[in-house]
């Protein structure tokens, strides 16, 4: 009679370090995002001195990097932290993405608050506002991770059938992450791990297209050519955006995937 075989796939554990590494990294840009970057665009878009300069446009492009990095690195780790250390690494990773993201709003508040001022009504209309963020990207970080669950999901069962296969002819079970590991090309268009990270710069694509669209829903329509030839470039440029992205996020996977070894 034959024994039966029961596999489970083989996660690790979450390392401690990589944890603590996630919720600095975020913070840090988060940090420059509230205490730096952020502060001198409201400075400089308010001061007359500066206008008629780039400054004001060089801030607010640095204040979009910093912010897309941000969610670049995010979805990296919810990314690997999936593939790698299965789904309950990942959903403490999504957790503590929280706690890094009321860091951001609450630096915020208090910037807007010393360089502003607030009333008692005023600054109960912004914490329910920054509760409010908090809960729209905690949900866009919810949809990537599910996304990547869907698809890592699949190819789990897929490795448990090819691993019970192999135990039956008495090999060794395969390298769960074989795939991911020999194709580290950013430009490859195969691979679960490609994927996945085309699902998460597609989810940046469409809140930012879509935040867009209802600005220009309320703002009407173009009034002449310039205006509209500025709004096509204003979506192409989210689109461009989420292309770069998802470079950004593939390169981020794979360092957190495969670092590289010390040479001795």
């Amino acid at each position: 009679m034959t024994k039966s075989i029961d596999l489970q796939y083989p996660y690790l554990p979450l390392p401690k370090k990589k944890a603590n590494c996630f919720f600095a990294v975020a913070c840090i840009l988060y940090v420059v995002y509230a205490l730096v970057l952020l502060p001198l665009s409201e400075y400089v878009g308010s001061n007359i001195i500066f206008e008629g300069t780039f400054l004001y446009e060089i801030l607010s492009f640095l204040c979009t990097a910093v912010e897309l990095t941000a969610f670049c690195w995010v979805f990296s780790c919810l990314i690997t932290s999936r593939f790698a250390y299965g789904v309950a690494a990942s959903v403490k990773i999504l957790l503590t993405y929280a706690l890094a993201l009321l860091v951001r709003y609450v630096l915020t508040l208090l910037v807007s608050w010393k360089m502003e001022g607030m009333s008692g009504s005023d600054l109960l209309f912004e914490l329910i506002f920054m509760l409010i963020y908090i809960l729209l990207d905690m949900t866009q970080a919810a949809i990537v991770l599910m996304l990547v669950h869907m698809l890592r999901k699949k190819q789990d069962a897929v490795y448990l059938v090819r691993a019970k296969a192999l135990r039956a002819l008495g090999e060794p079970a395969p390298d769960p992450l074989a795939t991911e590991r020999e194709d580290k090309n950013i430009f490859t268009m195969s691979g679960a791990l490609h994927i996945a990270t085309i699902l998460a710069a597609t989810v940046i694509a469409f809140v930012r297209i879509a935040g867009r669209l209802i600005y220009d829903i309320g703002y009407g329509a173009p009034a002449d050519g310039i205006d509209l030839a500025w709004m096509i470039f204003s979506y192409l440029s989210d689109v461009a955006l989420a292309v770069l992205c998802c470079a950004l996020i593939r390169v981020l996977c794979i360092r957190l995937l495969f670092p590289k070894q010390r040479e001795k």
